[in-house]
């Protein structure tokens, strides 16, 4: 690659590109890094690498988050080297994309994106013009700096992983695995495997010592207590998670609450509950030990049946910040 491959690229846009050579690219709640005037390169990239700032050479034109990486997957795949952690790509990458109801047709879009473009800045002369044709020079210095390899070494792993993960969403479509579905177990268990058809109340995973049980409870109470109908002690809450024969709570969405939860939310936080076998319970039991009321006075019974894919990424990503104290809770 020449010089004079970019003579169309005017003066000032190369000046100004050079000198804000690369951009550390922040992720949901990472603190952004604003680029330095006169870009240290080494000293950035060493920074992303500590912290696990995505890179690019040119700015990104939206905010980077869960949403954006799904609706600007190929723009991310083209331009972004990816640099996540792995608790990031577990809990903020994978976690919320099984929430998702996909169609074959989202995935293989997402597949078809990221094959094609297994490396950022592979693009040809004549794609681009301007600034994200000079990113072409900038990739190819680039590549003499060593921290800048380990750089490509993560991208790498990270779109590996990322591409078997659509690659297992893809296959349980083929299989027609439902991503709603209550299964009552027919194999032996482990001795910490529960029957939910079991309890008469709301059990909390023996997994979690007396202590940390009492802590769950402390928390949901504390989350839903601006809901409440009318005042419930921690005691009386505490019941529905002890005593088949308690009574059962009583919610308002009508009332304002500091989280906004609503139907949607309140069954994406039990549906989290449950899948990660923090609550033992049968949507049929959560149904008779806490009745949910609409703005009319009456019982919100979508709460125990929305399926996942009418609710929106924005909403699945909140509730899984709402119970990342307590997911924090398991071994």
């Amino acid at each position: 690659m020449k010089k004079a491959d970019f003579k169309d690229v005017s003066f000032v846009t190369k000046a100004r590109s050079t000198s804000y050579f690369c951009y550390q690219v922040a992720f949901q709640d990472q603190k952004p890094v604003f680029p330095e005037i006169i870009t240290d390169f080494k000293r950035t990239v060493q920074h992303a690498l500590d912290h696990h700032y995505c890179v690019s050479f040119i700015s990104c034109p939206f905010d980077f988050n869960f949403e954006s990486l799904l609706s600007h997957f190929k723009w991310c795949c083209k331009f972004l080297y990816f640099n996540f952690s792995e608790t990031t790509m577990q809990f903020d990458i994978f976690k919320l994309m099984k929430v998702v109801l996909w169609s074959e047709q989202e995935l293989n879009t997402l597949l078809t994106a990221i094959s094609t473009h297994h490396e950022p800045y592979t693009y040809s002369l004549n794609r681009y013009s301007g600034e994200i044709k000079f990113a072409l020079m900038k990739r190819e210095n680039a590549g003499r700096e060593p921290a800048f390899q380990q750089l490509l070494i993560r991208d790498k792993s990270c779109r590996d992983r990322l591409t078997k993960y659509l690659q297992t969403l893809l296959a349980s479509q083929h299989h027609q695995v439902p991503v709603r579905i209550e299964i009552t177990p027919t194999v032996v268990h482990s001795p910490q495997k529960y029957d939910a058809s079991k309890y008469g109340y709301l059990k909390i995973t023996d997994d979690l010592n007396a202590e940390k049980q009492k802590e769950v409870i402390s928390y949901l109470y504390d989350l839903l207590n601006a809901l409440f109908i009318k005042p419930y002690s921690l005691e009386e809450f505490s019941m529905i998670f002890r005593k088949n024969e308690a009574a059962a709570i009583e919610l308002n969405l009508a009332q304002a609450n500091p989280t906004n939860l609503d139907a949607q939310k309140l069954h994406l936080l039990f549906r989290q509950l449950k899948d990660e076998k923090i609550l033992i319970a049968s949507w049929q039991l959560i149904q008779e030990k806490l009745w949910v009321y609409n703005h009319a006075g009456e019982r919100v019974n979508s709460v125990y049946q929305i399926s996942k894919g009418k609710i929106s990424n924005d909403k699945a990503r909140q509730v899984y910040k709402l119970l990342k104290p307590v997911s924090e809770l398991l071994p």
